[in-house]
């Protein structure tokens, strides 16, 4: 298995390397070659060896060779029509629905290396492709005989040909033994909550899991992906502690308002009544503060809209829908979690009393003077 996967890969370098180029070519010279290979034949039919390994029942032998043969196309053959039909088939057999017959880990082999070279191709109409009907009749009645239906596949060549898979061991190790990978930085999560709780050891693994979980999601992608998304929450967060800064100014104003349109306190003030002035800036200033903390939630809340009608603005159109929506979630985290942090900082109740109270005696003191 590994030496027809090196030979298909070897004889797709040969025939594909001559035509790949570091940088873009101009659009005329584009069409002048694909007009020009349209009408070359390919050294391999490789769509028919696949129909052909359908009938004979030798997917299992056929399809991984042809997979790294097709993983070293270049992008104009991804335009050609040959190609295109391989790629449908492909698709035709990682949706199939009569492999009941065939051992579990020999379906599992093929899905997986079909949906690996799917994700490797840069080929934008790759999706037009996924949702195209069957391209070809397959045998309904299949006789259990032939290479895929026997057991050749095991886990130990399914872990050989997918390297990629020891990402969820990792994973699932880490989770189950409570270890932290050492090699990953785990950044501290702020809960949106502004009460303190007491959290224990299960919660803080599984957000030191989910940290990684999106580590791992970002080294699968370009790093523009991951700046992107980190720059839409720091964006976002930046705008609703804004927002939220406004509205406590606000509020800290209307409570002076509302105490300085109080006669009762300007004979406390006369009086130097601190204890009555205190108990009267507490009354006003604690219920104004509940409603404001209802409010917070709706701020938050806030956020994840703003990062749906933003984040895809600013990724790559051919971004998966997949993607786009786990972007989401993580810029959303990130930024409530910094938003979370600003107001657990500043949003004391006694720096707001303190900060009411000043204001008041420094213009009631401009008062008295100014009579």
């Amino acid at each position: 298995m590994h030496t027809m996967r090196l030979l298909g890969k070897f004889l797709g370098y040969l025939h594909f390397s001559p035509y790949r180029v570091t940088d873009a070519l101009p659009s005329n010279v584009m069409y002048s070659q694909l007009a020009t290979r349209k009408y070359h034949k390919p050294p391999l039919d490789v769509a028919e060896l696949l129909i052909e390994s359908v009938k004979n029942n030798k997917i299992i032998l056929t399809v991984p060779w042809v997979i790294e043969f097709l993983s070293m196309m270049d992008p104009i053959a991804l335009t050609i029509e040959h190609y295109i039909k391989a790629l449908q088939i492909l698709t035709d057999i990682y949706r199939w629905e009569h492999f009941r017959a065939i051992p579990t880990e020999s379906i599992l082999f093929v899905r997986l290396i079909i949906g690996w070279l799917f994700d490797v191709l840069e080929y934008p109409k790759k999706y037009e492709v996924l949702i195209k009907p069957e391209s070809f009749e397959y045998h309904k009645n299949l006789e259990s005989c032939g290479v895929d239906f026997l057991a050749v596949v095991d886990k130990q060549l399914i872990r050989s040909c997918c390297p990629y898979l020891i990402e969820f061991r990792v994973l699932i190790y880490n989770f189950l033994n409570g270890i932290k990978n050492r090699n990953r930085e785990i950044r501290k999560i702020t809960p949106l909550s502004t009460k303190i709780e007491k959290t224990n050891s299960a919660s803080v693994i599984k957000k030191q899991l989910n940290i990684q979980l999106e580590d791992n999601f970002f080294s699968y992608h370009p790093p523009s992906v991951k700046k992107t998304t980190e720059f839409v929450a720091d964006r976002m967060a930046s705008k609703t502690i804004g927002k939220i800064r406004s509205e406590v100014t606000e509020l800290k104003l209307n409570v002076v308002k509302n105490i300085m349109s109080n006669k009762q306190f300007s004979s406390m003030y006369a009086s130097n009544a601190l204890l009555q002035i205190d108990a009267v800036i507490d009354d006003n200033v604690l219920h104004v503060y509940n409603e404001f903390q209802n409010k917070l939630h709706d701020f938050i809340k806030a956020i994840h809209k703003n990062i749906e009608n933003t984040l895809p603005l600013l990724l790559s159109d051919d971004t998966k829908p997949v993607v786009l929506d786990i972007c989401t979630k993580v810029a959303y985290r990130l930024a409530a979690d910094k938003t979370a942090d600003w107001i657990d900082s500043n949003l004391l109740l006694d720096p707001i009393k303190s900060d009411i109270k000043n204001k008041l005696f420094h213009l009631k003191k401009y008062e008295v003077e100014s009579k």
